[in-house]
């Protein structure tokens, strides 16, 4: 920054000598002929159809956060949202605990609070509320998504 300060930058145009050295790249391009070269162009560029089939998704099992988050709670009694990511925000993670706390939230086993909008998410264990179980069928479901 300090070699920056000392850096005058030029405020006039080339001297006139200078000026007819470079060649107009312009001269005789009508705006029309300009848009038959464009759309020229255009029409030569390759589209590029991006595949992704050898990518290999990162599938997060839904019933195995809901049971986790199930544990959580039940353990501390309430925490927030933030704090059931535990650090960990890829886009992947923070859908898989939603989800879970969505589906939490729909069986009665927690209650959700929200004090403004956009705020931090609260979710509390509802007390009484029976255990989320695991099926099998889930989790064989999920393992054959792999």
């Amino acid at each position: 920054m300090d070699a920056e300060l000392r850096m005058i930058p030029r405020t006039a145009g080339p001297d006139p000598e200078f000026l007819n050295l470079m060649p107009d790249y312009l001269a005789g391009i009508s705006l029309r002929s300009l848009a038959v070269i464009c759309a020229d162009l255009d029409s030569r560029r390759e589209s590029l159809l991006l595949e992704a089939e050898h990518i290999a998704p990162h599938r997060i099992p839904i019933s195995l956060t809901v049971a986790s988050i199930d544990r959580q709670l039940r353990s501390r009694g309430r925490m927030s949202f933030t704090e059931l990511l535990d650090g960990q925000s890829t886009p992947e993670t923070v859908v898989a605990t939603f989800l879970a706390i969505l589906e939490l939230f729909k069986r009665g086993i927690v209650d959700v609070h929200q004090s403004e909008l956009f705020g931090e998410i609260d979710v509390e264990h509802v007390e009484g509320a029976e255990e989320f179980r695991i099926d099998n069928e889930d989790i064989d479901y999920e393992a054959g998504q792999e």
